[in-house]
This record gives structure tokens, C-alpha cells and sequence, in this order.
């Protein structure tokens, strides 16, 4: 495994697309049932770190990121800047 391949919840909730919270209650157990194996998660300090491997497991592989154009149009389709590629 590489150092790439572990994260804190925080990044790979924003790679995965998914709320924090969601992937934080996947590591402890609180509000669902613990998803994620003791080799895929754990706490260090107060940041629970866990690996892509568990992240792919649980919730698929990690998405496309968005271009530029694509990440303005999800927000304003009439905006005029999201309408052209930048």
C-alpha cells in the first residue's frame, strides 16, 4: 500500500462525493453498523484515516473529477460563463 492510498475522511469524502459525516458514521459505527474492516480504517488522534481500497469497496470507485465547465453548469445553466468552455 501507499502513503497515497490513506486519507482522512474529510478528502476522501470530497473525492468520493459524499458528505463527511456519511463516510465518518462508516468508520465508527454511530447512526450504521461499522463498514469499513479494522485494516481499512482507523483513528489516529482525533482523524479517522481511511484507505481507497475501503473507499472502493463501500462506495464504488472514485469519480471523474468535474472540469471547470462541468463544475460551473451544476451550479448555473444560465450562467453565461458555464455556457462556454473556458
Amino acid at each position: 500500500m501507499e502513503l497515497s492510498d490513506v486519507m482522512t475522511v474529510a478528502e476522501a469524502a470530497r473525492l468520493w462525493k459524499k458528505a463527511d459525516v456519511t463516510v465518518r458514521h462508516a468508520c465508527t459505527g454511530i447512526a450504521m453498523k461499522k463498514q469499513f474492516t479494522d485494516e481499512e480504517a482507523r483513528l489516529s488522534g482525533s482523524v479517522w484515516l481511511v484507505t481507497r481500497q475501503g473507499m472502493t469497496r463501500l462506495f464504488g470507485e472514485c469519480p471523474k473529477p468535474l472540469s471547470t465547465y462541468e463544475f460551473l453548469r451544476q451550479f448555473d445553466k444560465s450562467c453565461p460563463k458555464a455556457q462556454r468552455k473556458l
